[in-house]
């Protein structure tokens, strides 16, 4: 038994007077755009889930500056609350100004080549310096210009953290290792 949906129109039949003579009545099956609908939904659902599950940030750029979107994750991820009415160019004065070469050059390619990437450590209100992630894919226009830019963020300082430290007993192993006279 397959479930079907129905939109209905009415609209009054007037005479010459100006008085209803009767109703006109327009039936539309609209089942396969309901279903579309549902099916859209439901992959947006799956994503969110996903996207909430792995803990990325989610953004959108317009290059025209107009438009943006910045998620919930996104804006924790550089230090703000869930909900803080904070547009791109605040976040991009909290780069860590010599890494903000790394993110233009970055920005810069991937108008060229459609892919974003890169890495850059960034400050929050406290002070304190955090890594992030960025990853993203760019979208054009009809004449081929770049449109827009979705992408990620994520937080990378413990694992930037933790290869200092593996770099570090490295080192000190070496030194170690250097300095312990030969057999």
């Amino acid at each position: 038994l397959k479930k079907l949906y129905i939109d209905f129109e009415y609209a009054p039949l007037f005479n010459t007077d100006g008085t209803v003579s009767g109703i006109l009545t327009t039936i539309n099956d609209v089942t396969e755009r309901i279903e579309a609908i549902k099916k859209i939904e439901e992959s947006e659902k799956t994503l969110n889930i996903v996207v909430d599950a792995s803990e990325l940030g989610m953004w959108r750029f317009g290059f025209d500056g107009n438009e943006s979107f910045l998620s919930d994750r996104h804006l924790e991820i550089f230090g703000h609350p869930r909900g803080s009415k904070v547009g791109p160019q605040e976040l991009l004065k909290q780069i860590v100004p010599t890494d903000l070469p790394i993110r233009n050059a970055a920005h810069e390619l991937a108008r060229k080549t459609g892919t974003l990437l890169y890495e850059a450590r960034i400050s929050w209100k406290d002070g304190s310096i955090h890594w992030i992630q960025a990853k993203g894919k760019v979208f054009y226009d009809s004449e081929g210009k770049p449109h827009y830019i979705i992408g990620t963020s994520r937080d990378i300082t413990k694992e930037k953290k933790h290869q200092q430290e593996l770099e570090d007993r490295e080192k000190m192993f070496r030194l170690l290792a250097d300095s312990m006279p030969q057999l």
